[in-house]
């Protein structure tokens, strides 16, 4: 929760296995910094990774669809030079549609960006990344900005 840098979480069950498929859990209601942006791309360089990006959507989102499409399409522009494609899902458990994701696209590593948040909605919602700290069966990278 407070790390400068970045934290790769790593079941003790997990045998070490080539990163070919790397999924980039992100929240089109916030921007991805250049920074965030250029780790994920470095990343997938120095394995000569596929990054899948996934947005959750929950049912009730407060985002606009032409929102979320103009920041899509920002990312989309910005991730270019890397192989990479777009995912988007519907569902109100964040954490349990990226599981499903991770199986059903054999994915090697998840990357996320978790987002700082008030003591108070802390308190009331256990944050996605701490949430998937605890409930995914590969590799986890979590990059703080």
């Amino acid at each position: 929760k407070r790390a400068k840098k970045p934290v790769l979480l790593i079941n003790k069950k997990v045998k070490f296995e080539k990163i070919k498929r790397i999924l980039l859990a992100c929240d089109y209601k916030k921007d991805l910094s250049k920074a965030a942006v250029d780790s994920i791309k470095d990343f997938a360089r120095i394995f000569k990774s596929k990054v899948l990006i996934l947005n959750v959507e929950k049912s009730k989102s407060k985002l606009p669809l032409e929102m979320q499409a103009v920041r899509g399409i920002k990312l989309e522009h910005s991730m270019e030079e890397v192989r990479h494609e777009f995912h988007f899902v519907s569902s109100d458990d964040v954490v349990s549609a990226i599981n499903r994701f991770i199986q059903q696209e054999e994915i090697d590593l998840v990357m996320m960006f978790p987002q700082t948040h008030s003591a108070v909605y802390n308190i009331i919602h256990e944050p996605n990344s701490k949430r998937m700290a605890f409930h995914t069966s590969i590799p986890l990278l979590t990059v703080h900005l």
